[in-house]
């Protein structure tokens, strides 16, 4: 059969995504169950991160991003478990239905860390 050529498609904007989630780069993604999920990473304006986003796409017309787990909920409203520490530029990959964070640069003074978690995305 003919191959057809790969082509990019937007599955969504800042306008219809639901929550929006911070710019940042030097971020985790990993997929498990129709949904990529996106872990710390730092941003020009607020440094390093640690909150946990997740993207649907089990229905392309309701794509969107919802943050499941950060430090503010869980200091402010005791939502989830204590995160790991803010970090950028940490490995993850995903093992069954847990996904595993490694190092990073960590905190303020950029630390690099050896550290291991996981959180169950089930």
């Amino acid at each position: 059969g003919k191959r057809t050529e790969p082509e990019w498609k937007q599955l969504c904007t800042k306008d219809d995504c639901g929550d929006l989630i911070y710019k940042r780069k030097a971020h985790t993604a990993v997929v498990y169950d129709h949904a990529m999920f996106v872990f710390g990473g730092r941003s020009s304006s607020d440094g390093s991160m640690n909150d946990l986003w997740v993207f649907n796409f089990t229905n392309r017309h309701v794509m969107q991003w919802s943050m499941l787990c950060s430090s503010l909920q869980y200091l402010l409203w005791g939502q989830c478990n204590a995160p790991p520490s803010t970090r950028f530029g940490h490995s993850a990959v995903m093992h069954g239905s847990h996904m595993i964070i490694f190092g990073g640069k960590v905190g303020s003074h950029e630390r690099e860390a050896n550290d291991v978690w996981a959180m169950d995305l089930r």
